[in-house]
């Protein structure tokens, strides 16, 4: 049986139960059938060889102390893997990424290994959490601007003040970040407040 789709023409509305004339539409053109995306695929493995040869450049040119420190540099790994790892599991959600303590692992790396690492981290985990959702700047810079100010607020100590009045901090810089890129946008009061709680959780 053949069929004709006009070009921009809906086979399948979200959300609406699927007839078996659309199913068979859907299978006379293929789409039923799960591909690979090459092109997707190749973009993921150039972008993960890109933050991995730019952390290792950038601990060969200024923090040659550490390239010789195996623990050091499985640490960035760890943290930074860990981490991207997250925000791809809750990509594809309007608010779930918004709730990875990913100032977290910027103070982490803080602590132990210095604010120049830490910073380092935090932009390639910025880089890597709008790429998986969706390119999405407002992400990108909730992450930046969270994590570096983490690492400003931190100190070395183990004072439980000390870390909460970092952890105020980003909440504070979280709220700014979601709420400019809303007044941006057309996100409407529920969604500001729904990231805000985001941000309070994050922080």
């Amino acid at each position: 049986m053949s069929y004709t789709i006009r070009q921009g023409e809906v086979i399948v509305e979200a959300g609406k139960q699927v007839t078996p004339v659309e199913i068979a539409k859907l299978e006379v053109f293929g789409l039923t059938e799960a591909r690979l995306d090459v092109a997707r695929l190749a973009g993921w493995f150039l972008l993960a060889a890109l933050v991995v040869v730019l952390l290792l450049a950038w601990v060969w040119r200024y923090r040659q102390e550490l390239w010789h420190r195996a623990r050091a540099l499985a640490l960035l790994g760890l943290v930074l893997l860990v981490t991207a790892l997250a925000y791809k599991l809750t990509a594809g959600r309007s608010i779930l990424p918004f709730f990875v303590p990913g100032a977290g692992a910027s103070m982490l790396v803080a602590i132990l290994l210095g604010a120049g690492p830490a910073t380092m981290i935090t932009a390639l985990l910025a880089i890597l959490a709008g790429a998986a959702n969706g390119l999405s700047l407002e992400l990108a810079a909730y992450v930046f601007v969270g994590g570096v100010t983490g690492i400003i607020a931190v100190r070395r100590g183990d004072r439980v003040g000390i870390f909460l009045q970092a952890g105020l901090a980003i909440v504070v810089a979280n709220v700014v970040v979601v709420t400019i890129f809303s007044l941006l946008g057309t996100r409407d009061l529920t969604g500001i407040l729904q990231l805000w709680g985001a941000s309070l959780a994050a922080g």
